[in-house]
């Protein structure tokens, strides 16, 4: 006997007024007609089966492996609740834009930084262009927290260049030096 066989005896026996093999029958006859419908349509039940399942898989490594960089961000003192003792955006003296500058100066001296006012102005966005030589190698956004745009990134995206947003108001994201020049690194790595 199946489970849905055991679950319409146990309500045939509390409540004995229904119809249950009618019920029974319709909910198998809907069954069928979604399987006939979707057989028609040319889905294989198992291959959805196996999309949802591998959909699934994928949405749960993605939130671990987020879990993860935030534990670990949490851990190297570049986001959290107290303010890292290493340089960082805000105890640095320094404008956020005039920071992040600095920081390419420094660190990036072999790259070619350009300076652009990004969607908004330079008081809502400034965009920074990396150049070695005549190739653009990353483009760095300095934003607001509450910036949703995304158009930049995906024409980066289209165009293969990688591309870093840093957020220059977000509590919690300090934005510590050895942050900014290890994501930096990395992206021009690529």
């Amino acid at each position: 006997m199946g489970l849905f066989d055991k679950l319409l005896k146990e309500v045939g026996d509390k409540v004995p007024d229904l119809n249950l093999d009618e019920l029974k029958k319709t909910v198998t006859d809907a069954a069928a007609a979604v399987k006939t419908e979707a057989e028609k349509a040319g889905l294989d039940l198992d291959s959805v089966k196996e999309s949802f399942a591998a959909a699934k898989e994928e949405a749960v490594t993605a939130i671990k492996e987020e879990q993860a960089e935030k534990a670990a961000a949490e851990a190297s003192g570049w986001w959290g609740p107290d303010m890292p003792a290493e340089e960082n955006m805000y105890n640095s003296g320094l404008a956020p834009a005039a920071y992040f500058e600095k920081i390419f100066a420094e660190d990036f001296p072999a790259c070619i930084v350009n300076k652009e006012a990004g969607w908004g102005g330079f008081g809502r966005s400034t965009i920074y262009r990396f150049y070695d030589g005549v190739a653009q190698k990353l483009v760095v956004e300095l934003v607001p927290d509450n910036s949703s745009a995304v158009k930049l990134r995906e024409k980066c995206a289209k165009e293969g260049v990688p591309y870093l947003r840093f957020y220059k108001d977000h509590e919690g994201w300090w934005n510590a030096r050895s942050y900014v020049v290890s994501r930096i690194e990395k992206a021009l790595k690529g």
